[in-house]
């Protein structure tokens, strides 16, 4: 599943709701089966954390509502704990493929100007501005779901 929403992020930058509700549905079902009613709640409150841990990354537009989506499905299935193991990983996951894409492009410190003077702008503005500009094509992009995938390859690596 994780697989189809980041070759689906890739290949068209959306990750499609029929693939995060068949997720939902299928992490759903599984812990009602598990723990039966209290599986309803377990259920939200699993797939509520990285909507809140995330939130404010997604209301600077820096990241995706695709990607929370992705990894609230993660965190039905794989649960808090595992589930923010993984979100770490990715995180570091996608900080370095963001380094080399910076050291390739030869745009470290243009990229950071960039970064400085978003911060500005939405500091005097007082309000949100889109961070990733589509005129700068997908040069700055980072597909954050790949680096979820990977993720969860590395967990399973790690507890085998």
């Amino acid at each position: 599943m994780l697989g189809i929403g980041a070759a689906s992020d890739i290949q068209t930058e959306k990750i499609p709701n029929r693939l995060i509700i068949i997720g939902w549905l299928s992490g759903l079902l599984w812990e009602i089966i598990e723990h039966g009613p209290w599986g309803i709640w377990k259920f939200f409150c699993s797939g509520a954390v990285p909507v809140v841990l995330l939130m404010v990354l997604f209301w600077l537009k820096m990241l995706g509502a695709g990607d929370i989506k992705l990894l609230s499905v993660l965190y039905v299935h794989m649960g808090i704990r595992i589930g923010t193991i993984c979100l770490i990983i990715s995180f570091i996951l996608n900080a370095i493929a963001a380094l080399f894409k910076l050291l390739y492009y030869h745009n470290l410190l243009s990229r950071l100007q960039y970064l400085a003077n978003y911060i500005s702008k939405s500091i005097t503005k007082k309000e949100r501005i889109r961070y990733y500009d589509e005129a700068q094509g997908m040069e700055p992009v980072i597909h954050f779901s790949i680096g979820i995938l990977m993720s969860v390859l590395i967990w399973g690596e790690m507890v085998r």
